[in-house]
């Protein structure tokens, strides 16, 4: 029984086909000047582009284990008439993870645009971003996050959005929220 087996698994020798000549002269045909070896090549190169198009979106799933981030706007107000308070709430967010999490903030306000990034890893998860307006800055807390060109007082009603953007590694959530400010009459 055992000598069947061994006879079943010995390989077969492969033998390297000749290019076909070419009609007329002779010569041996150029389709590829390494013969079926550059068949095989190419067959093993398309092998490995549908394979890594195949394996690459498993790659990049997220592991159902670990939480998806979310985030939220609780609230927009303006703080002294002048500062604009974004109220956020975080979670599902891994400070010990590969990557460290980072919120990015997003308003369009009228004649500027006010961005700000931190990294969140020591953060709780609820705090607040302030847009300070004729400052031209984007703060948490004391700490400067972004700078955007000064806007001067709003003498009317004005409406923008706001955005908030938590990423880490590939894993992202968004908020977003229309803010009104509302001027008062001026004595």
């Amino acid at each position: 029984m055992q000598r069947e087996t061994q006879r079943m698994i010995t390989p077969i020798k492969s033998q390297r086909l000749k290019p076909p000549k070419c009609a007329g002269t002779g010569e041996e045909g150029s389709r590829d000047a390494e013969g079926s070896e550059g068949d095989a090549m190419r067959t093993m190169i398309i092998a490995t582009i549908i394979l890594g198009l195949v394996a690459a979106p498993a790659a990049s799933e997220s592991d159902p284990r670990v939480p998806l981030p979310s985030v939220s706007i609780l609230d927009a107000r303006l703080i002294d008439g002048h500062l604009l308070r974004v109220d956020i709430i975080t979670a599902g967010l891994d400070p010990q993870g590969a990557s460290s999490p980072e919120v990015n903030l997003d308003a369009s306000l009228p004649g500027a645009q006010a961005r700000g990034s931190v990294l969140l890893t020591h953060f709780p998860p609820r705090f607040s971003i302030d847009i300070d307006f004729p400052a031209g800055a984007v703060r948490v807390g004391v700490v400067k996050v972004g700078e955007f060109t000064p806007v001067l007082p709003f003498t009317d009603n004005v409406r923008f959005p706001v955005q908030v953007m938590v990423r880490q590694g590939d894993r992202v959530a968004t908020a977003s929220r229309i803010v009104t400010l509302l001027t008062g009459p001026r004595c």
